[in-house]
């Protein structure tokens, strides 16, 4: 059998904050459950009016309290369907993007 990925001394680190970094954090389920009925109210009120700025408001607004909860909903892809319906056919911007600003990544 051979194996693929083996951890070497410089992986286990990691390998423990990433773990301790799961655990310490806990998902506010009760605030979700509170707080996911308004948001997609929210959000068709914001559709039925159809200002781009208006969606675009409430999806940030969504996406912080779901960074600050722990947790997105499993059809957190109603929001950004509901922006890339409202902006113009040529222009789309991820809910991450629109609400912290755009993350530039570095690839080795």
């Amino acid at each position: 059998m051979t194996t693929l990925f083996a951890l070497t001394d410089f992986d286990v680190p990691a390998v423990e904050n990433i773990a301790v970094a799961a655990t310490s954090r806990r998902i506010d389920y009760e605030r979700m459950q509170q707080v996911w009925p308004k948001q997609k109210r929210a959000l068709a009120a914001a559709v039925r009016t159809g200002d781009a700025n208006r969606i675009a408001a409430v999806c940030v607004d969504a996406v912080r309290v779901w960074d600050e909860i722990g947790a997105w909903p499993d059809d957190w892809s109603h929001f950004q369907r509901a922006l890339d319906d409202a902006l113009p056919w040529h222009s789309q911007i991820t809910l991450t993007d629109l609400a912290y600003g755009p993350t530039t990544e570095t690839r080795s």
